[in-house]
C-alpha cells in the first residue's frame, strides 16, 4: 500500500513527466507555425552560425522547429514506460 505522501510524489512525478515533453512539442508547433521572421535575442534558435545571415536564421529556426516536436514526442512515448 502507499502512503498518502507517496501517492501525492508519484502523481506529482507523472504530471512533470508529462508536461516537460508536452511543453516542447506545444513551443515546437508554435514555432513551426510562427518561426521568428527576423534575426533577433529575444526569440528563436540563437546560434553566433544561425545569427549569420537570414537565411542560416530562417534554416535553423524551421529545422529547429521540427527537431523539438520530434523529440517531444519521442519523450512523451519513452517516459510512459
Amino acid at each position: 500500500m502507499l502512503t498518502e505522501g507517496r501517492k501525492f510524489m508519484f502523481w506529482t512525478n507523472m504530471l512533470f513527466c508529462i508536461m516537460v515533453p508536452a511543453i516542447i512539442i506545444v513551443i515546437g508547433a508554435v514555432f513551426k507555425k510562427h518561426p521568428p521572421k527576423k534575426i533577433n535575442s529575444f526569440a528563436g534558435y540563437r546560434t553566433v552560425r544561425s545569427m549569420k545571415s537570414q537565411k542560416a536564421w530562417d534554416f535553423a529556426n524551421r529545422y529547429s522547429a521540427r527537431l523539438m516536436l520530434s523529440c517531444g514526442v519521442i519523450l512523451l512515448v519513452y517516459q510512459q514506460q
